[in-house]
């Protein structure tokens, strides 16, 4: 195994960004690598991914793949990523799924930034372009005392609610159009809503 490819992107919601100084040096090690999605389950973006990962990713059956998506349209994710690339990344999940690579999404819900009416959109999205994912997370953002992102801030116990509520009517529409519900909510969502977690069906 050669280096870890390192992240390019610049998220605010980063939760690296968010740790205090003076831990290990592993701790701030910001990975955007698909043979880390491989082996430990880690997340990418895609932003750094390229024709001959997608060729030894479907040649050494390195499924499943953990990836993130945050929102589907282009310049919301751009903005959210701080990366143009952010923007156009997510051909390359639509192309794992073309050569039937299990991926398993994953939305970080930021209050005033992706929730909503852009929440809606996002899983809109998930239905048109990339039914074929195994199912898709969506976790609230986490904010700690050491963020200097003045966007960055915990939910509302009202936009916790909404955010549940926009999810568990996705799961209808996912299960009437695909057979099962696609989307989960974190557990912590239900937590910060008030209301007790869906037992596992």
């Amino acid at each position: 195994f050669d280096r870890v490819r390192t992240c390019d992107n610049h998220c605010e919601f980063c939760f690296i960004y968010q740790l205090p100084k003076g831990m290990r040096r592993s701790l701030y090690l910001k990975d955007d690598d698909y043979r880390l999605s491989f082996l430990y389950g880690n997340f990418t973006t895609l932003t750094r991914f390229t024709e001959a990962d997608l060729e030894r990713v479907v040649d050494e059956g390195l499924s499943p793949l953990f990836v993130s998506i945050h929102a589907t349209d282009p310049e919301v994710r751009a903005d959210m990523l701080r990366n143009p690339r952010g923007g156009v990344s997510l051909r390359w999940l639509r192309a794992l799924l073309d050569h039937g690579v299990e991926v398993h999404g994953q939305i970080v819900c930021c209050p005033g930034i992706n929730d909503g009416d852009i929440l809606d959109d996002t899983l809109c999205g998930v239905l048109d372009e990339y039914p074929e994912l195994a199912d898709v997370a969506v976790v609230p953002l986490g904010v700690s005392k050491h963020t200097r992102e003045p966007r960055m801030r915990p939910h509302s116990l009202a936009e916790a609610r909404a955010v549940v509520e926009v999810i568990e009517r996705w799961q209808q529409h996912f299960a009437e159009h695909l057979g099962h519900p696609m989307v989960y909510a974190a557990d912590e969502y239900y937590l910060l809503a008030g209301r007790p977690s869906p037992s596992p069906e």
